[in-house]
Parts: C-alpha cells; structure tokens; sequence
C-alpha cells in the first residue's frame, strides 16, 4: 500500500512538472496545487468501477485527473481503451473524460485538465472496448487515480461558460486561462465604468501548425460584433490592444472565443486571455458615433484618437467655439503605402450646412484642411469620417486602422477702436480720418458735411491735417472736401472699396 501510494506521489509531481499538461498563466502569484483525492483500485472484470466520491471546495478551480497503473500484459492490448471519467453526483455532468490506452508503455497516463465549479464528484474506471474474452491474462491488475485541485482566484475560466448568460466575469488588465473543448466556446464579460480604449491580448503554446485554431470577438449586449480576430497554431500570442481595438463607452461586453476554422479540430490546449483597458479622458472616440445625435464631443487644438470599425462606419465629432475662429483640421493616419484608400472628411455646422468634404489618402500620413481656414463665427460644428471614394474592397485596409484629428483655431485679432478684424481694420488710413481721432467712421462724414452747411467743424479747412484728410483728387487739389469725400467713407464703413 505504502510503495503504491509513493509511487502515486512521484508521478504525480512528474505530471505537476510537464508544462504540456498545465496551463500557460501569465499571473505568477498562482495558488499551490493540492491533492484532494486518491484512492487505490483493482481492476479483476470488464464493467465499471466507482470510486468514492470527494468534494472540490465552494469556489471554482482547475483540476488535474491522474490514472497511474502497471504494464499489462495480454493480446491485442492495442484495441484496449480504459476510460477514465469524473462526473457530478449532482447533476450527473461529466466533466473529465479521458482514454488510458492498454498498450501504452507508460506507467502514468496521459491525464486532462478542466475547469470545475464546486461541488461532489466521483471517478470511475471501466473497460470500453476489448472485453477480458479477447484478452486472456488482462485482468486483474491494480492502478490509482488521483486529483490534483488548484483553487480560482480569478486567474481561470468557470465552466459553464458557453453563452453570455453563463459568461466568466474577468477584471479588466489581468489575465485569465481558459481552453475550448471541441464543439464549445467560452464567453466572458466585462463592464466599464467609465469609457476607454478596449483591445484583447491572446496568448497560449506553439502548437506549430499554420490554421486558425481560435477565433477570438468582442461583443455588445445586442450581440454585435464589434471587431474580432482568429489566432494560428503557430501564432503563441496575438495582442489587439494596439492592432485592433475599439473606443467603448460605459456598459456591459463580451469576449467570445471559439473554433477559428471549421475545417481543423481544435487542440484542446490552454490559452490566456487579457482584456487591455485605458481610460478615456478625452483622448479617444466614444462609440457608438455613427450618428450627428451621437457625435463624440472633443475639445478645440487637443488630439483624438478613433477608427473605423467596418467599412460601414461613420465616426461622428462634435466643437463649440465661443468666438468667432479660423478653423482647420489636421487628420494623422498609418502611412498604408497605397493611394486607392482614403478616408472622407467632413465639416458641417449645426443647421446640417456642408462647410466642405476632403479626402485623406492612406499614403499620406499627415494632412490638414482646407489650406485656407475656415472663418467661423461662434457655435458648435460638426465632422464627419467615413471611408471616402467608391474603392470597395480596396477601402478594407482602412478598417481598425486608428486615425488622429485635430481641430485647430487660431483666434481672430479685432481692433480695439474700430473692433473690426485686424486684416479688415480701417483704423490705418489715413485719407478720410478728417477728425484727426485715427478712425475713419461716421463721425468724418459729419464733419464734412457740416463743412458743407457752413456750421461750425472740428477741424478747420486750409489746415496740415485737413489737407492730410482730403479723399478725392479733387478734394485734395482744392484743398478743401466735397460731398464725394462723404459718399468715400460710407463705402470704407460698408467694405464696398476702399478710401482713394
């Protein structure tokens, strides 16, 4: 019994050290493996043996089954199948299912991982195929089964997990291990609390083999897939925090992960599972966008990041300036080494009046317009992307390739007398500012006119600086103003021409 039980403990640590049977985790503060069943057997007949049943703890947990028996000896050991299951009294569910060929040289069989929620188990040992009249001297032989139990602490998925109802919760920025058994998938859930940047990170062994073997999406509530991504055998990680990722707002998501070809059996082979999440103050989109009523607000002369998450997507912006601006936009992208695909740019303002439409080819990673800023009084504007032009599949390149906008002002300079912009500023002219005051305005055109009526002016005529002031040609020659001189400066005052 003793001998039995050592070499029990041996193989089991030999199995607990082969990292092919073990999960690939990314956390290193893992709990310790416990054996929390063993139990010695005597196989004498074909039929079933059961075992007596134990408890895995009220959490969840990851759990290794060990089958450990001596050489058989008989004929035909190749068409000897001993299965070895565990199952729930509970419910009946069988949970491990696992062959011990009759013909395997080694002592240990080849044991299965699963992911149990808590509970009573029981194993059983029975023959499947070749019954003992085809194998003479099979029976009877003894063997142990053993299971080694490592506690959930949110490092691993919780069977069942195959639809969004049943879904394992995972913490945003740490890893969680699961594995797909053939014909399943696994759904987890998440939930943010405030918007940000959400991208998955998929790691598990080198299979070597060159097919999808997992196909890995994120999921609303309504079942939308908002991007998905399938991971090689050959591929031992895939990260789409910065290749592909989308801008969420506050709410409940999925992860669904499944067969990625349907065409190639799955190797039931761990995988690690990270839910990448960074904060949006302001820096990012937010979807869903894709309407005007929806327009990400975004603040003036401050970068935001977004992409296109189909080709039928429309990301929509929104801007308030407080005073009238000069405005442009500079739209940064990914440098695609193409000139077929382009992005479309649109600038509206609030009553759906198109200020202009630009294309941003995927050639040029840099691009601002129009050349000639926009003169915008105060108000909120809207912008519009889209993928531009009729290119078709050309535009797919586009899709999840993040893209940067920026609105850029620069603030109109009004003069302080006239308080009209400095570049429409009649402040400067001399002719026509009859008062000497530095303004050409109204108050000339009094002047004048009073001059006219023989009322009393300001500004004596025959004077340096009413002669200065004289407009016309005419004016000036006679040193001394006309009505033509009014009509001048009530042309300058309506910007119809300007002073002669």
């Amino acid at each position: 019994m003793k001998t039995k039980i050592l070499s029990l403990l041996v193989a089991t640590a030999m199995l607990l050290s082969v990292g092919t049977f073990l999960p690939v985790y990314a956390d290193e503060d893992l709990p310790t493996p416990q054996i929390i069943f063993i139990e010695e057997g005597t196989m004498e007949k074909d039929g079933e043996n059961i075992h007596t049943p134990f408890t895995i703890p009220s959490t969840s947990g990851y759990v290794f089954l060990t089958f450990t028996r001596p050489a058989l000896t008989g004929s035909f050991l190749n068409l000897v199948d001993f299965e070895i299951t565990m199952r729930n009294t509970q419910t009946g569910e069988v949970v491990i299912s696992t062959i011990a060929k009759g013909d395997s040289p080694v002592s240990v069989s080849t044991a299965r991982t699963n992911f149990v929620k808590g509970g009573e188990y029981v194993v059983t040992v029975k023959n499947t195929r070749n019954p003992s009249t085809n194998n003479p001297g099979l029976y009877p032989f003894d063997y142990t089964v053993s299971v080694t139990y490592t506690d959930n602490a949110g490092q691993l998925e919780v069977e069942p997990n195959e639809t969004p109802e049943t879904a394992t919760q995972v913490e945003l920025n740490k890893p969680i291990t699961g594995y797909v058994e053939n014909g399943g998938l696994d759904f987890y859930r998440f939930e943010l609390e405030q918007p940000g940047k959400i991208g998955l990170t998929f790691r598990h062994a080198n299979l070597e083999r060159t097919t999808d073997i997992w196909r890995v999406s994120l999921i609303d509530t309504d079942g939308v897939v908002l991007f998905s991504f399938t991971s090689k055998g050959n591929a031992s990680s895939f990260s789409g925090n910065d290749s592909i990722n989308d801008y969420l707002d506050a709410g409940v998501y999925y992860v669904r992960v499944n067969k990625g070809n349907t065409s190639t059996s799955r190797s039931e082979v761990d995988y690690t599972l990270t839910v990448n999440y960074e904060l949006n103050e302001g820096q990012f989109e937010i979807e869903p966008n894709n309407t005007k009523e929806l327009a990400t607000a975004i603040e003036i002369d401050t970068e935001v990041v977004g992409n296109l998450s189909s080709t039928n997507d429309v990301d929509w912006y929104k801007f308030t300036i407080t005073e009238q601006s000069l405005i442009s936009v500079t739209f940064a992208n990914p440098n695609l080494e193409t000139n077929s695909a382009r992005w479309s740019i649109s600038l509206f303002d609030s009553v759906d009046f198109s200020l202009g439409t630009f294309d941003a080819r995927s050639d040029t990673p840099v691009r601002t317009v129009p050349e000639t800023a926009f003169n915008l009084p105060e108000g909120t504007y809207y912008i519009r992307i889209q993928i531009g032009g009729s290119s078709g599949l050309l535009a797919n390149p586009l899709v999840h390739e993040n893209y940067k906008l920026t609105v850029n002002t620069e603030k109109i300079e009004y003069c302080s007398v006239c308080k009209r912009p400095i570049e429409n500023c009649i402040c400067v002219d001399v002719l026509g500012d009859i008062d000497g005051n530095g303004v050409v305005a109204i108050a000339d055109a009094l002047e004048i006119l009073k001059y006219l009526a023989g009322m009393n002016s300001q500004v004596e005529p025959n004077t340096k600086a009413w002669a200065a002031s004289l407009i016309t040609p005419a004016s000036r020659a006679a040193d001394k103003p006309a009505i033509g001189d009014v009509l001048e400066i009530l042309k300058k005052l309506a910007g119809m021409t300007s002073l002669c």
